[in-house]
């Protein structure tokens, strides 16, 4: 994969190049004369639109100064050579102007290697357009579907490894998915491995959305989706982000307990009911036998088991998930299922004309 964003020769070989190109023609003293003061004038405004950006922006590291180191061989051969300064002065003027527009550093380069899901490619796609597009010093090791490596598991995952040992940050495309993925776990296992300055960018509109597991505690920024934003905590200009952030692992096994206790505690509201209803047709039946069932100690053995299925639940939701909403609910779940349990081991024992099982008494009258 080449690197996006290279100039290839530095600005010293392109000089040079320029400059044997251009010594076929010498200029004249008077036309030597107008290059210089062009030169003069282009150099003044140049500094004019620097501090006029340092001013708006306040940023102290886009001032004209900075970008001499490039430009300086530049006019030590346009003086030599005058049509020099005509044919490429002023491709070397915009690119500067540029970088100022944008507050670039010109000596920094940017390589980042983004993690994403394939399913995920043209969002990816999007993204490092809008990166390249704001600097022109980035340089993306990425490998996106079309760019995919060929070869065994040993062979992908010493390319990977190589690109992310490149990377001067890893950007993790976060999707709802993503943790499910068994390459993109590598790949986020080898950053932190590393030590990579991790960059978490949060998808359009969910800024809150869960992170991996493997992430926690290792990120440096969670950016949401604008590119100046990502941007910057790609260079490391922001602080170490101490927000908290819920663990996609965590938040699914949330999903599925809540719906195994929405599924258990509708079942059991049914039982309870049909249990309750079937309990006092015997109820009236044994009456009429000349039996009285006693309700105070039946009901005392139907709330033990209540009480007992809402512990049990509400311990295994608190030990899978962490979450006390979690628990809470597995503690009505269980306690409506223990309910319905101890409801038919009562309406089964009185059914029998029982009283080994100790939950019913039956008094005669």
């Amino acid at each position: 994969m080449k690197a996006g964003g290279a100039d290839g020769a530095s600005a010293d070989s392109v000089v040079m190049a320029a400059a044997v190109y251009v010594c076929g023609g010498v200029s004249s003293k008077s036309r030597r004369a107008r290059t210089s003061a062009e030169l003069t004038r282009k150099r003044h405004l140049r500094r004019r639109f620097a501090e006029k950006t340092r001013k708006k922006r306040g940023r102290e590291d886009i001032s004209g100064d900075v970008r001499l180191h490039e430009i300086g061989p530049f006019c030590t051969c346009a003086i030599i050579c005058p049509r020099l300064c005509l044919y490429g002065w002023q491709d070397v003027i915009k690119r500067v102007w540029r970088c100022n527009e944008r507050g670039d550093d010109v000596s920094i380069k940017n390589n980042i290697f983004m993690i994403h899901s394939w399913e995920e490619s043209q969002t990816y796609l999007q993204m490092i357009r809008l990166l390249k597009k704001g600097s022109s010093k980035i340089s993306d090791y990425s490998v996106p579907p079309w760019k995919a490596v060929e070869g065994s598991d040993t062979v992908i995952k010493e390319s990977i490894n190589s690109r992310i040992s490149t990377a001067t940050a890893v950007v993790v495309l976060n999707t709802p998915k993503l943790h499910k993925r068994p390459m993109s776990n590598y790949e986020m296992e080898v950053a932190v491995a590393m030590g990579k300055r991790i960059v978490v960018l949060q998808p359009h509109k969910n800024f809150w959305q869960p992170i991996p597991a493997i992430l926690d505690d290792h990120l440096y920024r969670v950016a949401p989706w604008r590119s100046d934003v990502l941007g910057q905590a790609i260079r490391g200009e922001y602080p170490q982000d101490g927000r908290v952030f819920d663990i996609a692992e965590e938040t699914e096994r949330r999903a599925v307990v809540k719906t195994i206790c929405l599924a258990g505690s509708i079942i059991s509201i049914a039982l309870i009911i049909k249990s309750a209803t079937a309990f006092k047709k015997l109820a009236k039946d044994l009456e009429k036998e000349g039996v009285k069932l006693d309700f105070t100690k039946t009901g005392a053995k139907v709330l033990k088991f209540a009480a007992g299925g809402a512990l049990v639940a509400s311990t295994l939701a608190a030990i899978l998930t962490r979450d006390t909403e979690a628990a809470s609910s597995a503690a009505i779940a269980g306690g409506l299922v223990g309910a319905a349990f101890g409801g038919y081991r009562v309406y089964r024992a009185a059914l029998n004309g029982t009283s080994h099982l100790r939950i019913l008494s039956i008094t005669p009258s």
